[in-house]
């Protein structure tokens, strides 16, 4: 069982994130991009990636990104870093039509 000290150490990492991904969006609103929703989804196919699905809009319109990874820390900490460094790849978000 991890010490008391190495759990509140967490915790405050954990708050540091938080109010990392704060800045980072509020940064996107300052650039015209609104986010709107993140969707955090577990892959069914028991290859066990998690997928975030961000929908922001945007004056010309709304727009989508995914991203994926192994574990759920590396998603958000990677997610954020990708809207940081603006290399998340925005796309027309368009209905989903199965094949």
């Amino acid at each position: 069982m991890a010490s008391a000290a190495a759990f509140q150490q967490q915790l405050i990492r954990s708050g540091e994130l938080l109010l990392r991904a704060e800045r980072i969006f509020e940064r996107c609103w300052d650039e015209d991009v609104f986010v709107r929703n993140v969707n955090i989804k577990l892959d069914g196919g028991g290859g066990g990636n998690y997928l975030a699905i961000v929908k922001a809009e945007t004056p010309e319109g709304k727009i989508v990104a995914f991203h994926d990874a192994p574990t759920l820390l590396e998603l958000v900490t990677g997610l954020l870093a990708r809207l940081e460094n603006k290399s998340l790849k925005w796309r027309e978000d368009t209905p989903y039509e199965p094949r």
